[in-house]
């Protein structure tokens, strides 16, 4: 396995997330194919699970423009994602 990757799913493995509640997207996609390492994990979890992380972590809650994120150091939760052009 990859370095980076090992080390980031340690830390998303931490959060005791159900993995049927949460998807690896962006480059950590292409980790997990072992095609390259990683700098970093963007994890799109459903909105209750990103809730429950919310209430959990609330000092590293960000509420974006497109999306609510939970930033820890190697791993970024996104969740509750927003109409890019609303009315449609």
């Amino acid at each position: 396995m990859l370095p980076n990757l090992e080390k980031y799913l340690v830390e998303l493995d931490a959060l005791s997330l159900d993995p049927s509640d949460y998807m690896i997207s962006g480059g950590g996609t292409l980790a997990v194919l072992g095609i390259r390492d990683c700098n970093d994990i963007d994890v799109i979890v459903l909105d209750e699970a990103g809730e429950l992380l919310k209430e959990k972590y609330y000092d590293n809650f960000r509420q974006g423009t497109h999306c609510d994120k939970i930033v820890f150091e190697n791993v970024e939760i996104m969740w509750n994602f927003k109409d890019p052009i609303p009315g449609h």
